[in-house]
């Protein structure tokens, strides 16, 4: 159980997100009665939100990412106005009593789903789940095929070194790419220096990446309709050959 609370604290430490995507799901929920986050973590996005003013509902399938989101919730200085809940749950297969006016999934979260099935059944939970009117909102990375092909499995690139009070850190990552099967793994390891001691650790993100018209596909076939698409957290619609892809839907009512 130790171990599985320090790799938390090793996502918490290098998974920081894409720049503006807070101030956009903010914005996003503002107007909402009711937000729920899937895959929430240790609160990078919830955190914010609930800070705003909003009533949240955070669902992480790891229950060390909960723990420590509740810790966090814990130490903030002000309370939230709304009371935070924290489920431990599978974004596949969540079963709430209530329903939200926003439902986000916020930085590359859905492409740890790893199979059409996988991600049609969160896109059905998501459509239970949302109350009418209301917005399902997700973002994603666009692979590059191409430039993917170009990776060597087995180089590990330096992402950053962090330094706090007594210990530095320093953060590799590897990637794999499996067109065949739209794999995108990513692999991190940490140098780890606490005075004299060094030693390292290793974790692996598997990942599938879908295109915009899988997406699309999959979102109709549980009742979701796009209503809007953008490559960047500024507005600007999404293209061919952009990197980036944010999706609004909403449900379809019959």
């Amino acid at each position: 159980m130790e171990e599985d609370r320090y790799n938390v604290e090793l996502y918490h430490l290098t998974h920081r997100g894409n720049p503006g995507d807070v101030r956009f799901y903010q914005k996003v929920c503002r107007d909402a009665s009711s937000v729920l986050e899937l895959g929430c973590g240790t609160g990078r996005v919830l955190l914010p939100l609930a800070q705003q003013g909003l009533s949240v509902t955070g669902l992480d399938a790891h229950p060390g990412m909960i723990q420590t989101l509740q810790a966090r919730l814990q130490e903030m200085e002000e309370s939230p106005s709304h009371p935070v809940k924290l489920v431990v749950d599978d974004m596949r297969t969540f079963q709430l009593s209530t329903t939200f006016e926003r439902i986000i999934l916020p930085f590359n979260g859905l492409f740890c789903l790893l199979n059409d099935d996988d991600v049609l059944s969160c896109f059905r939970s998501v459509h239970q789940h949302l109350a009418p009117g209301g917005s399902f909102v997700f973002d994603v990375y666009v692979v590059d095929e191409e430039e993917l092909a170009l990776i060597d499995p087995n180089e590990w690139e330096h992402l950053t070194t962090l330094y706090e009070e007594r210990r530095t850190i320093e953060i590799f990552e590897r990637r794999e790419w499996q067109a065949e099967t739209q794999r995108v793994d990513a692999s991190y390891r940490y140098r780890i220096h606490e005075g004299t001691e060094v030693r390292e650790e290793e974790y692996c993100i598997p990942q599938r990446y879908l295109s915009y018209s899988q997406l699309r596909h999959l979102l109709h076939q549980a009742g979701l309709q796009v209503t809007g698409c953008f490559e960047d957290f500024q507005g600007n619609l999404f293209e061919e050959d952009s990197y980036h892809l944010i999706v609004w839907t909403k449900g379809i009512r019959t």
